[in-house]
């Protein structure tokens, strides 16, 4: 019976992270080697959003051929759409 206690304890206790705040623009999971970097916001003076960030990592090839990725927002970053990728 305590090892049963003892499990259902634990199980409790997992939880999962809990979410970043706002929007998110992009994901790139861990696990592709591509990490996001330089993240970058810009509001023109029509009120309308840019975002953009490039890609490092062991799977980025970086060095070779750097990319960057380019979106944009109409709606103050509610929803974002992918404009280009740049490298």
């Amino acid at each position: 019976m305590k090892l049963l206690f003892i499990i259902v304890a634990l199980a409790g206790s997992l939880r999962a992270a809990p979410l970043p705040p706002g929007v998110v623009v992009f994901h790139s999971d861990a696990t592709s080697g591509a990490y996001i970097g330089s993240p970058s916001l810009c509001i023109l003076p029509n009120a309308e959003y840019l975002a953009s960030n490039d890609l490092f990592g062991p799977s980025s090839h970086e060095h070779q051929n750097g990319m960057g990725r380019i979106y944009h927002s109409t709606d103050r970053g509610a929803t974002w759409t992918h404009l280009t990728d740049c490298g």
